[in-house]
């Protein structure tokens, strides 16, 4: 069990200004992310991010993106949601989701997949029949590892026959993954071995390196020397950071996302020992293996009800603990 001491820490906020005094912020942040690339101003910034991943994985380039949902003013659900993501449809009507994560979560993968499905059921809502519906792919852009096993920080997905991977299902299913701090390695047979720093990175490499260095007080100057789609996401990035309400939103989404990852860390460790403790108790009575197993049933249910005491949104309780709606409800 993690202690205490290591759990996310809350910004301090100034009594004078209200601001977190304790941050710098950075293009991670999933508020800023959305000024810097998903405004019409931006367009061109973000096409050029979707063409390098799409390039990366061996796909063609797209000429031209057109916004679902353009970044605007904060809106009253603006600390409730859960992710700020960027819809976007191409000449193909093909739909793209971008999104950027900061927080961990061990059941990403089945978000993510559970994302796409919402996203790809939705366009029946428009009255189209089966055969009308047009491929989803989702772009995944992670502050952690989630594919330790494999190598690269671009891993992509989609359904393919098992014994002839050549031979594809589909291509409306696609889920890519952008792990920004994993170690960016090679496999060669059984040897892994590190990427040659001399040879010339490729255009999604040169992103990884934006993402993970665009942030008040970092020098930029390298990576945005003769790169004109660089120094407009640095423009956007500067112009949304010093911008007196956009800073504000951007530093209270910071304090919402913060606090969202602390109090799921705490319901975790509050609920996984009131279970384990519960689930062990009982079994010392009906044996070992069954009281594991209950106490794992044990944990999540006080997981579930400690984070539904802290106030975390339901769909966030459900996609941790597996519970249905109305599981949660009932607590």
């Amino acid at each position: 069990m993690a202690k205490t001491q290591n759990r996310p820490a809350r910004l301090s906020k100034s009594p004078e200004t209200g601001y977190p005094d304790d941050v710098a912020l950075r293009l991670l942040n999933d508020y800023i992310f959305k000024y810097v690339f998903g405004r019409e101003e931006t367009k061109d910034v973000l096409l050029d991010l979707v063409n390098a991943i799409l390039e990366d994985a061996g796909w063609p380039r797209v000429r031209c993106l057109t916004l679902g949902n353009p970044a605007q003013g904060r809106s009253s659900s603006f600390f409730k949601e859960t992710v700020l993501d960027i819809h976007a449809e191409d000449e193909h009507d093909r739909q793209f989701d971008i999104e950027i994560q900061i927080n961990s979560n061990p059941y990403f993968v089945n978000r993510s997949l559970f994302y796409w499905s919402q996203l790809y059921g939705n366009q029946l809502n428009r009255g189209l029949a089966y055969g009308r519906l047009r491929p989803v792919i989702c772009v995944n852009i992670l502050a952690f590892t989630i594919f330790g096993d494999l190598p690269g920080r671009h891993n992509w997905f989609m359904i393919r026959n098992a014994a002839r991977p050549d031979c594809v299902l589909t291509e409306d299913l696609v889920l890519h993954y952008i792990e920004l701090y994993k170690p960016e390695a090679r496999t060669s047979g059984d040897a892994e071995t590190t990427v040659d720093p001399t040879a010339s990175p490729t255009r999604l490499q040169a992103w990884i390196e934006v993402l993970r260095k665009e942030r008040e007080g970092e020098d930029m100057t390298v990576l945005l020397t003769d790169d004109l789609i660089f120094r407009k996401a640095h423009e956007a990035f500067q112009q949304c950071t010093q911008d007196r309400e956009s800073r504000y939103e951007a530093l209270s989404r910071e304090i919402f996302l913060r606090d969202q990852a602390s109090n799921l860390e705490v319901a975790l460790e509050d609920g996984l020992a009131k279970g384990l403790e519960q689930g062990l108790e009982q079994g010392l009575k009906q044996g070992l293996k069954q009281g594991i197993s209950k106490g794992r049933d044990e944990a999540m249910l006080e997981t579930a009800k400690a984070m539904k005491t802290r106030g975390l949104d339901i769909e966030l309780i459900m996609e941790v603990t597996g519970l249905d709606r109305k599981g949660v409800e009932r607590l």
